[in-house]
C-alpha cells in the first residue's frame, strides 16, 4: 500500500490489534506487520514520519517547559484526588449484577441487556478517566502535553460473561482541555479541546477488579 500522508496512531494501532489476533503476533511484530501494511518500511519509520506530520508545539525555553509541566501535575492531581473518591464509591452493586448475570449467562443477549441497563458504562467510564489523569506511562501526554484528561465516553461496548467474569470489549472517546490558564479571548487552536479515540478490552470480576488485557489510545485523522 503506498501512502499519501500519515495515518493517525489510533488507526494503526487498531490494525496491529487486528493482526495481533489473527496471526499470533507480537506487540512489536504486530506494529510492524501493520506499519508495513500501511505503506511504511516498520513501525519506528511511521513513528520517525509521524513526528514531522504531527509537529507538536513546544514553550520556548527549557525553563518554560519544566514551569508548565509542575503546573499540569498539580492540576492533574487536583483532578484526580477529586475522580478517584467517586469511582472509589460508585453506587453499583456487583452482587446483585453478578447473581443477575449468572442466572442468565446462557442467553448473550440478555447478558448484554444486563450490563447495558446497569451502571457498569459509567463505572467504566470513570476509571478511563482516572486512568488518563493517571498516564503513568506517558501515552497521552505524547500527543497531548499540554492538554488534562476532562471526559471519557464509551461506545460500540459488548458484554461477555465467562466463568463468573464479565469480559468488556469496546471503544471510548477522550475529550482533553487545555491545562493551563489563558487569556479566554484568545481563540487560538492550541487552547482548544482536544479528543482522542481508544479502543479497549478488559475483565471486571466481582470484587470490582479490572484487568486491562488491550488499550490503545490516539487522536483522530
Amino acid at each position: 500500500m503506498k501512502k499519501n500522508s500519515v495515518v493517525s496512531p489510533s488507526f494503526l494501532k487498531q490494525k496491529a490489534r487486528q493482526l495481533k489476533k489473527e496471526k499470533s503476533l507480537s506487540q512489536h511484530q504486530a506494529l510492524d506487520e501493520a506499519s508495513k501494511q500501511l505503506g511504511y518500511t516498520n513501525y519506528k519509520n511511521y513513528l520517525n514520519i509521524s513526528e514531522i506530520d504531527f509537529p507538536r508545539p513546544r514553550p520556548a525555553t527549557a525553563a518554560d517547559i519544566h514551569a508548565l509541566w509542575l503546573d499540569k501535575q498539580k492540576e492533574m492531581t487536583k483532578r484526580l484526588y477529586a475522580a478517584q473518591p467517586l469511582f472509589d464509591n460508585f453506587e453499583i452493586s456487583f452482587q446483585d449484577l453478578f447473581s443477575s448475570l449468572k442466572e442468565n449467562k446462557k442467553s448473550k443477549t440478555t447478558v448484554q441487556s444486563i450490563c447495558e441497563e446497569s451502571p457498569l458504562r459509567e463505572y467504566l467510564e470513570l476509571y478511563f478517566l482516572i486512568d488518563a489523569l493517571r498516564d503513568e506511562e506517558g501515552e497521552i501526554d505524547d500527543y497531548t502535553p499540554y492538554h488534562i484528561a476532562k471526559k471519557a465516553t464509551l461506545k460500540n461496548v459488548s458484554y461477555k460473561f465467562k466463568k463468573d467474569i464479565i469480559h468488556v470489549e469496546g471503544e471510548y472517546d477522550l475529550i482533553l482541555e487545555f491545562g493551563f490558564g489563558y487569556d479566554k479571548g484568545d481563540k487560538h487552536p492550541t487552547f482548544e479541546d482536544e479528543e482522542m479515540f481508544g479502543a479497549f478490552e478488559l475483565t471486571i470480576d466481582k470484587d470490582k477488579n479490572i484487568v486491562i488485557d488491550d488499550q490503545d489510545i490516539g487522536h483522530y485523522l
